[in-house]
This record gives C-alpha cells, structure tokens and sequence, in this order.
C-alpha cells in the first residue's frame, strides 16, 4: 500500500471522526453555460463551466481545469430544461458512493501559443508580453515568430468520487421547534405577504423555495449557528431574531454580554463567579482575590485546550498570520492557488475545532467579573494603596505570579513596553506598546489591562494587540480620556480562538488599523465597546465587526456622532478598478464550502453617524454567515460600493434596520439596499425619516436571485428612490431552479419621488417573484388588495 500523503492524511483526519457517512466531493465551482462551442463533429445546447477545478480534488486529480465546459456526467441529464441543471448534477454527485468512478465529458476551448526566435523554438513568456523588448535584446536580423491557435476538443475523463473534506464531519441541525422551543413571534409583515402572496397567487413557490431553504440545513458543518438556521428556514423569523440578538447581546446596564454571546454561539456557559469583595480591601488582600481570579480561569482554559496538546497550540499561533492572508487572498480556503498553505491552515481549522468554547468563555467570564468591578471596587482600594505609598507617578507595585506579572502604575505618563497579566493605571496619559491586553496562548493564556484615566495612546508596530483573545482571553478596559488606538492585524477586541475585548467608556477615540480589526472574531468572541464621544473607526477590511467560522463579533458604540470607516487596501475581486472589498461593518462570513460564518453585530445607539466601506459590508453575510446593522438614532449616511446596506450572498443572512432620522443611502456600483442572491434571507428595514437612496446600476431595493428572499421596508416619511432599474426586481433562478421571493413595502408618509417604473398607491408582481408595494399609510392589506384590484 502506498504511502498517503500529508495532505490526505490530514483530509482523512477532518473527517475521520464524522458520524454520518463521507458525503462524496467532485471539487469544482461552477455555472451554467447556454453557448458550448462545437467540438469536432458535437453540438450541445448547455454545460457546466468549471470557475474553479479545487487543487487535490477528484475533479483536478482527473485533469479537468478551469474554464472546461461539462457536457456529460455519467447518471446525470443534460438534456433536460438548463434550470435546473445545477440541481441535478449536485444531488446526482451526492447520491454517488465513494469510489464510483464517473465518466466526464468537456469541451476544452483554448488558444495554443508557440514562439520561435532564429527558427528555433523558444519558451519565455516574455515573448509574448513585450515582444519588442524581446527582440532588442539580440543584435540585428534575426526575428521572432509568435503563433496563436483556437483549438476546441472534447476531452473525456475518468473522475473517482471521494470523501468530501470537512472539518469533524457533518451534524445533524435539529427542528426549529427544538431549537427555539418557546417559538418567535411572527412579525406583522409576515401575516401581510402571506395574504398578498394568496391574491397574487404565489404561495405554492414560496412554499416550494421554503422546502429549498430548509434541505440546506438537514446536514450542516460544525459551526453553523442553530438561530441561524431557525430564521434561514423561516425567512420572516430574521426579523424578530435580529431583534432579539440586538436586545439581548447589547445590555445597557454592562459593557459586555458574554453569557449571551455564549449562548448564540451555542456554547452555553454558566461559570462560577462572584467571588470579588466589596471595596474596602489592603492592597495585597485585592491583588490575592485576582490571583485567585485567575488561577479560577486558567482552570477553565485547562478543560477548553484539553484536547489539544502544547506543539499544536505553538503551531496555532504561529499558523494564524498564514491563515489570515489566505483568507483576504481568497475564502475558499482548501482551494488556496498557493497549495503549500492547504495543508497547515485545514490543520488549524482542526485544531480549533477541538477546542471546548464553552470552557473557553465560562473563563472570560471569570475576567468579566474583574472588569466589571474595575470602578466600584478595584479602582477605590488602589488608589488608597496609591496615596499611602506617597502618590507616585510611575508604577509602585509589582507581584509575579505563575500567570504572569501584575503591575500597578500611579497617575503620571507611564510608558508600559511589558505584557503582563494584569495592568491597572490609575491615571495619566500614558503609553502602551505592549500587547495592552492580549493574550498568547500557554505563554500568556489571559492578558488584563485597566486604565482609569487620561488621554493614552496604545500603539502596536506588531499583530495582536489591544484586547485580542489568542487561544485565551485578552481584554483592555479603558474608563475615560480621549484617547488613540493604533495597530495592524487582529487588534481592538478581537479573537482568534479565544476571547478579546475592548471596551472604552468615555472620550473623543481614534481607532486605527488594518484588516482584522475592531471586533473581528473567528472561533470565539471578539467585542468592541465605546461608551460615548465623537469616535472615529478607520480600518482597510474584515472589520468593525466581522464573524468568521465559530465566531460572534459586536462592535457597540452608546454615544456620539461617530464615522467609520472600512476600505482602502484590497482590490476587489471583480476587477473593478478603484473599488476595495472591505467585508466588515456588521459581516458574517464563512469558509466557503468547508465551515458556515459566524454572527457579527454593529449596533450604534444615538448620533449623526457616517458608515463608509466597500464591498461586503454594513449588514449582511457569505456562506452561512449572519451580519446585524442596528442604527438606533440620528440623521446617517451610509456609502458602499457593492454587496452592502443589507445583503446575502450564498447561503447567508443579512439584517440592516435604521430606527429614527433622514438618512442617506448611497453605493458606488449597485447592489445595495436590500438584496438576495443564491439562497439566502435578507431583511432591509428603516423605520422612519425622510430618507434618499442611490442604488446604483443594478440589483438593489428588494432585489432576489437564486431562491433569494429579501423584504425591503420603509416605514415613513417623503422619501427618493434614485434606481432606474426599479425596486424588487427578480433575477434569474438558474443556479437551482424554483423561484425567489422578493417584497419591497414603503408605507406611509408624504408622496414619494420615483425615478423608475414604480408609482406611489401601487401593488403589482414582477417577475419570479418580485413584489412592489407602497401605501399610502402603514401595512394595511385591505388598503392593498383595493389598489391592486384597480
């Protein structure tokens, strides 16, 4: 028997320990194609082009490449209508057995190049970039010959069906009614649609898309949210679940909710806490109880990493960078061009996998506990200790402890350049380029900094920085001052197997960075609090909350006319030029095809705030991901440039609401404000105000495609539509077959201004299925069923 190689090893390994059985993989992404071009004496009315042949898959092993046209598949009609063509192909692959060897014909359409120079053949691509540069380079005479031939054929290969990767198997998600066994209150729109739908006589193919929706969820991976497939089921459900994750993660009595963000995330943890005295403590008695504090959590993260030995936590942490590019570089990891980094990244996606969250954050918990009590307890006692020893301005205390150092600095500008355990300084405007409260695995498993007053500066020319939980729990507490946060990578509330928060309860902050950034989370909770100010949040991508597999990032701001902003530094991968994907602002997204996104809120309670980013941003979510954008107050203008102000793409879930105001909607392409594409659940909400949106060029305001569902609501007010192509508009459905479902509501208010075909006091349905309906007061259904009988 041959030896496997590493990567097989490691292929088996992800999915040795499943306990349904290997699910057969083909390995390519793909459409369809309705122009196959003659190959030889064959003519064919459609195919399936390959985008992608994924490196070590059954289809790359067998040759197939990008850009092949799939004409036949042994078991599976081509012939039959092109919708649903994809359909087929898919449940013909997955009704295989592993070991089935399938025999697939392609057209290959490609152009064959040859170069010669002086009569004798030449391979350097050069020749064909810069011939004249080419030629320069030799004396007089000689000449160079370039040949390009279209050469069409039809290929047949031999293509064995094997275990799809996946990361510990599958598992089986169970009912709703089990997951959420009180139920959810249906929303007043639900009711509604469901009557319009009757007189429009579209239920059957709702219920029809809804069957399509669910199937998704009869296997999922390990990181798929249960919430999230309760609504993804029950599209009308996203509404009140949003809502209620809005309500229940951001309390307005405590900074942080991680007992909720545990519970989201399905790893409900308890915790023992509740052992911090009442202030009146000596100073060493205080530092005792956090000793104990954390000698309690290190308990904890013993059990989280039980199942993980030291080398692999070593190999995480110096794995997690890698990782990281490869997913700006592309989100289909196991399919990375640059193969020598397949290998370690699935090895850490499995690392991860085994690391017990629910531990993990019963361990946060314990550090909570100690933020928490920062002003009422810990600050009083310390500053006591402060002034019986003098009132120094430097750092006056010192204990080692087998977790780290705990170190307690007075009220002057103190320079702290160590990581340690615990920080707490009294006051002054001081800087930090140290970690400033991140943690580092076995090293350094929590890191605590309290600073309690003064304009500080925390400037990190390194990754991971303040509050970044790595495989641990990382948190920095800032109570006032205006102060300036500066990093790159994974940095300001973020997570990477573990627990990372900032929070900043008072004071005009800057917050500067690259990607990864601003509660970002990926495994674990990444949790961005600012209390009040004018705040400023700069980054250049997947920030400002972003939920990647087994994630939940919140990025909360209470007070304040904030401005954030989230491009400047990728290229987006559509070539367009001068437009940067971003995937932050309220983004959850996933692995595609290996592990489902997490759950990212951006929730800003009162202010005239700014939101500029690029594409995949403010709102929405890729492949199982679920992005929350919840703007309570004031008059706001969001500006994106594709994908964003609540969207889906690919299996995900979007929710953008606006409470209150006269806002201002813009985005530099299209594909905006509300839109739908390729089975997933989207919901567009602004309840109030006289309000202006752009929606480009193309597929935005209530736009559906590919089983999409979206609900597009404006609840009020005089409001301009800028979008010639028109609201709810219904696009193709080819991917799958079956239809879509796409409702666009403007209810109320003075008359709106149109610059498409849509008209004020109308109900009608377009296409498959889109439906545009304003009112002249709220969601009133006999109001409707009169205009539409007119």
């Amino acid at each position: 028997m041959p030896r496997a190689t590493p990567i097989a090893f490691l292929l088996f390994a992800l999915t040795a320990f499943a306990d349904d059985p290997p699910v057969p993989w083909f390995g390519v992404s793909m459409t369809v194609e309705g122009t196959v071009p003659e190959a030889g004496d064959k003519k064919f009315a459609r195919a399936i082009r390959v985008h992608e042949s994924v490196p070590s898959s059954p289809a790359d092993k067998a040759g197939i490449r990008a850009g092949d046209l799939i004409v036949s598949v042994t078991g599976i009609d081509f012939d039959k209508d092109a919708e649903g063509l994809l359909t087929r192909f898919r449940e013909g692959i997955a009704a295989g057995k592993i070991g089935d060897v399938l025999e697939v014909q392609a057209v290959r359409d490609r152009v064959d190049r040859s170069a010669a120079f002086a009569g004798k053949p030449l391979d350097d691509p050069s020749a064909w970039k810069d011939p004249d540069a080419l030629v320069m380079k030799s004396p007089p005479g000689p000449s160079l010959e370039l040949k390009a031939t279209r050469k069409v054929e039809l290929l047949t290969f031999r293509v064995t069906l094997e275990a799809k990767p996946g990361f510990v198997g599958q598992k089986a998600m169970p009912p709703n009614a089990q997951i959420l066994p009180d139920g959810v209150t249906s929303p007043p729109e639900e009711a509604f649609a469901a009557a319009l739908r009757a007189e429009l006589g579209l239920e059957a193919d709702y219920q029809d898309q809804l069957g399509r929706l669910a199937k998704l969820h009869e296997q999922a991976d390990p990181t798929r949210l249960r919430r999230f497939a309760y609504a993804h089921r029950d599209p009308f459900k996203l509404l009140p679940l949003s809502q209620r994750a809005v309500a229940e993660l951001v309390d307005p009595a405590r900074p942080v909710g991680l007992r909720s963000a545990a519970q989201w995330l399905d790893r409900p943890s308890q915790g023992d806490i509740g052992h911090l005295s009442p202030a009146g403590l000596a100073l060493e008695a205080r530092v005792d109880e956090i000793v104990a504090l954390l000698g309690r959590a290190k308990a904890h993260w013993d059990k989280a990493f039980a199942a993980t030995s030291a080398e692999e936590r070593e190999f995480a942490l110096a794995q997690l960078p890698v990782l990281s590019d490869a997913f700006v570089d592309t989100v289909v990891i196991q399919s990375d061009e640059k193969r020598e980094r397949i290998e370690p990244n699935l090895r850490l996606v499995n690392i991860a996998g085994r690391v017990d969250l629910a531990e993990l954050f019963a361990a946060a918990l314990e550090v909570q506990e100690l933020l928490d009590a920062a002003q009422d307890r810990l600050q009083p006692d310390l500053e006591r200790a402060w002034e019986e020893k003098g009132k120094p301005s430097d750092v006056f205390f010192t204990r080692d402890t087998p977790l780290g150092k705990i170190l307690i600095g007075g009220k002057g500008h103190t320079w702290y350049r160590e990581d340690a355990a615990v920080i707490v300084d009294l006051g002054g405007d001081d800087l930090y380029t140290n970690g400033a409260g991140t943690s580092a695995g076995d090293k350094l498993p929590f890191s605590i900094v309290i600073d309690c007053a003064g304009n500080d500066a925390y400037e990190a020319t390194f990754d991971c920085a303040q509050g970044c939980g790595r495989l641990g729990v990382g948190a920095l507490l800032d109570l006032s001052g205006n102060d300036s946060y500066i990093a790159r990578r994974w940095a300001q509330g973020t997570c990477a197997i573990g627990v990372g928060m900032l929070i900043d309860l008072a004071g005009d902050d800057t917050y500067r960075g690259g990607d990864y950034v601003q509660a970002a989370a990926m495994w674990g909770v990444g949790w961005l609090t600012d209390g009040a100010g004018n705040d400023a949040y700069e980054s250049t991508g997947w920030s400002q909350s972003c939920a990647m597999p087994g994630g939940l990032s919140v990025l909360r701001d209470d007070r304040g006319d904030d401005h954030y902003y989230c491009k400047g530094m990728h290229p987006t991968g559509y070539g367009d030029a001068g437009i940067f994907d971003s995937w932050g602002q309220a983004c959850g997204i996933g692995f595609r095809g290996l592990l489902s996104g997490g759950l990212a809120l951006l929730v800003d309670s009162e202010g005239n705030d700014v939101y500029e980013a690029g594409n995949f941003s403010q709102g929405g979510g890729y492949y199982f991901g679920w992005g929350i954008l919840s703007d309570r107050n004031g008059d706001d203008r969001y500006v994106g440039s594709r994908y964003d102000q609540g969207f889906a793409a690919h299996e995900a879930m979007g929710y953008f609401e606006d409470l209150h105001g006269n806002d201002v909607y813009d985005t530099r392409q299209g594909v905006a404000q509300g839109l739908s594409w390729d089975e997933t659940v989207v919901a567009f909400i602004d309840r109030e105000g006289d309000d202006v949106y752009r929606g480009g060029a193309f597929f935005s305001q209530g736009a559906v495609a590919h089983n999409g569902f979206c609900l597009f609501e404006d609840g009020g007010g005089k409001d301009t539509y800028v979008y010639a192509p028109g609201q709810a508009v219904a696009d193709s459905n080819d991917y799958h077959g079956g239809t879509s479902f796409g409702l666009f509501l403007d209810l109320g208010g003075a008359e709106d201004v149109y610059d498409s075909d849509t008209r004020n006091d109308e109900v009608r349905a377009k296409g498959k299925h889109g439906v545009v309906c304003d009112l002249p007061g709220a969601l009133d259904l006999e109001a409707a069923k009169r205009i539409l009988r007119k």
